[in-house]
């Protein structure tokens, strides 16, 4: 028979305790890392969903304040038009006025 090696069982106790507080260390940092990954992927798909929200609230502000300039443009050209013929009837009435000729207007 082959000799008993003698048995320190105080230290593998001790060592066995040791391996233990490293894995349940090891596990609770696993656990922390775990929860910022979540809080992380929480934030970088707010921050996709935020980004998407301003581009598409964006889309409609630039939507609303081209159909604001369009609305601006359209009248500011009909004024000036208005006012351009205005100004003709006014010189051919002067040219007129001049030979000795008028226009007949009609007042409704």
């Amino acid at each position: 028979m082959p000799p008993k090696k003698k048995v320190d069982s105080e230290r593998d106790v001790k060592k066995f305790i040791a391996e233990e507080d490293r894995l349940r260390a090891a596990k609770s940092h696993d656990r922390g890392l775990a929860n910022i990954s979540r809080v992380t992927e929480w934030h970088e798909g707010k921050q996709k969903g935020d980004f998407a929200e301003d581009a598409k609230r964006s889309k409609s502000f630039i939507r609303e304040e081209m159909d604001c300039c369009r609305t601006e443009l359209r009248e500011r050209r009909r004024a000036r038009l208005l006012e351009l013929y205005e100004q003709e009837a006014r010189l051919y009435e002067g040219e007129l006025a001049a030979k000795g000729l008028a226009v007949q207007q009609d007042l409704h």
